[in-house]
């Protein structure tokens, strides 16, 4: 515990000298978990149980466990994602792709948010946590340029297509919490997020500004940005469909609801659900994966959270499967190195 204050406190008072003490070490991302992001993520999930025990807003107290166990789980697949489209669009911006330091940058980045999030048992101070989201931004431009070697020039750049890409993951777990706990279909509303089209405009500007093209469509909540190495799409919704490139000689769980599928230069991830076990799920990973020529690396299983991972030549694949309120969520993470 002592370990996570002391890293905390350097990550948030003292960001330059952190990032060049996290660059040296050789910490794993199954220890960064373990160490620092398990703990951390348990703060808003719980200041989210909390406030719906005190000042309601659910059914029951049950759906807000569920809420929050929801919430908690999405949050740790979500920013292991993000490493994996901060590593991917690495190459871009003249940066070095190093999958491990991009998914610490994603991990630590997060610090002020996840910390902010004991601000949620209040409702009216839930926003300023709005604040500790953006000195976020600030801690990634920090870690996208000391652990990814990034050139000055193409910081801010790098740091706005991520952060695009985090707002674009994060909004997906909201919806996904809410649709499972309020009962309202949540991909089918997926669009209600930004469909304004002058916040399209803006988001599309400050990219160019910037040197960056991107096509947002948030009525399609669909997001495309071109990079030297191909475009980066990022989707979700009612119609989502599994992309034409997705490897062919990756496990798609048979009938299985794609509800959101985000395509990168080299890598692809899928979001799938089923009223399938999450015992099942696993057994048809662990047999059609070995199947099809991967080896399994590692395995994790948390409450509620089982994580595989697979290697097939220069490739890499995870596997996340969660299960809440009587429906499995599969995230597949593929990635070339």
């Amino acid at each position: 515990m002592n370990n996570l204050i002391e890293r905390a406190k350097a990550i948030l008072l003292n960001p330059k000298p952190a990032w060049e003490t996290i660059k040296g070490e050789t910490t794993t991302v199954g220890q960064v978990y373990a160490g620092f992001l398990v703990p951390l993520a348990a703060i808003p999930a719980g200041a989210m149980l909390i406030r719906h025990v005190l000042f309601g807003g659910f059914y029951s107290i049950g759906r807000a466990l569920v809420a929050a166990i929801l919430s908690y789980g999405l949050t740790l697949v979500s920013i292991f994602i993000a490493g994996k489209v901060i590593d991917a669009l690495a190459p871009t911006f003249g940066a070095t792709k190093n999958n491990l330091n991009a998914f610490k940058v994603a991990a630590y980045s997060w610090t002020p948010a996840l910390i902010a999030g004991i601000l949620g048992i209040v409702p009216f101070l839930a926003p300023l946590g709005l604040l500790a989201g953006l000195y976020g931004i600030y801690l990634l431009y920090l870690g996208v340029l000391v652990l990814m070697a990034c050139p000055p020039e193409k910081a801010v750049a790098y740091t706005i297509v991520c952060v695009v890409a985090m707002i674009v993951l994060f909004t997906i777990t909201g919806a996904i919490v809410a649709g499972v706990t309020v009962g309202f279909g949540a991909y089918p509303h997926y669009g209600n997020f930004g469909r304004s089209k002058v916040a399209e405009r803006m988001i599309e500007a400050g990219l160019a500004r910037e040197g960056v093209k991107a096509k947002v469509d948030t009525a399609e909540g669909k997001v495309t940005i071109e990079t030297k190495e191909g475009d980066a799409t990022y989707a979700a919704g009612a119609d989502v469909k599994i992309p034409h490139d997705f490897p062919k000689d990756v496990f798609v769980y048979s009938g299985a609801k794609v509800l959101s599928s985000m395509t990168v230069p080299k890598g692809s991830h899928l979001m799938l659900q089923t009223k399938d076990s999450a015992d099942k799920i696993l057994d048809a990973y662990k047999s059609k994966m070995t199947a099809a020529g991967w080896q399994e690396e590692s395995s994790m299983n948390q409450t509620g959270v089982s994580m595989l991972s697979y290697k097939k030549a220069e490739r890499t694949a995870g596997v996340v499967v969660m299960t809440a309120d009587n429906k499995t969520t599969i995230q597949l993470t593929i990635s070339s190195e």
